[in-house]
């Protein structure tokens, strides 16, 4: 019931948002697990670091690349990085996001992308994540709905799972003034659906710290998830 009503309010927003939007400069990437139709500027790149379930971090770093039209990016995943236990390091995993429009009147902006990158903990006997990637996906975000709202959503293909499992994602950003930011997404819609929360801090333009929770009422345990992220030119 909580994937639907939120979905719901997304939905929502997104048509009203489509039908009210200008045009208007994306800024994030990812929201927290699904992306939205922005890609780093041309000669920029983004870096964050997120510690997540059993002491593992994530690092991420993404490219911008041929005048705003692609961006390149890899993921490090150490799982037990922080603790007294073992480090395991894992393999990168590869990110690309091609934007196709940035959106302008009544079209949202649309991209396409790979992000081969799992989220949540890591089993090492089946070397899978709890929560699959995103693999092939096609994302649109629009604005407009109020002053600092952005709402999006978007299809994808899990690969990893065979056969190719097609599902769907929602989500929005809500900037409240110039430092904080409000996060909310649904996931994996159509399989397994769950939902992320959390909260942005913008210490400057180019520096964030976040704090969000991942698979929240499920009746499993929601994931607490610390991150912080710089954005520069080369």
């Amino acid at each position: 019931m909580r994937e639907l009503v939120l979905s719901g309010i997304i939905c929502v927003g997104i048509i009203v948002s489509s039908l009210q939007a200008a045009e208007r400069p994306l800024h994030i990437v990812d929201v927290i697990d699904t992306p939205t139709a922005s890609s780093v500027e041309f000669g920029s790149y983004d870096f964050s670091v997120r510690f997540y379930d059993g002491g593992s971090l994530l690092a991420r770093l993404f490219y911008g690349i041929i005048m705003d039209n692609l961006t390149l990016g890899l993921s490090f995943d150490a799982g037990g990085f922080v603790g007294t236990g073992n480090v395991s390091m894992r393999r990168p995993y590869l990110y690309v996001k091609f934007p196709l429009y940035s959106g302008k009147g009544l079209i949202p902006a649309i991209c396409l992308g790979f992000d081969e990158q799992g989220r949540g903990a890591y089993d090492e006997d089946s070397e899978k994540y709890k929560f699959a990637p995103m693999g092939f996906y096609l994302a649109m975000t629009s604005m407009g709905v109020l002053p600092g709202l952005n709402l999006g959503g978007g299809i994808n293909s899990d690969y990893s799972q065979k056969p190719e499992t097609l599902k769907g994602f929602l989500n929005l950003d809500f900037t409240l003034g110039p430092e904080f930011m409000l996060l909310g997404e649904v996931n994996s819609i159509g399989h397994n659906a769950y939902v992320n929360a959390g909260f942005r801090y913008l210490l400057t333009s180019d520096i964030s710290f976040e704090i969000s929770l991942r698979d929240i009422g499920s009746g499993s345990e929601t994931e607490r998830i610390l991150m912080g992220s710089y954005r520069s030119r080369f």
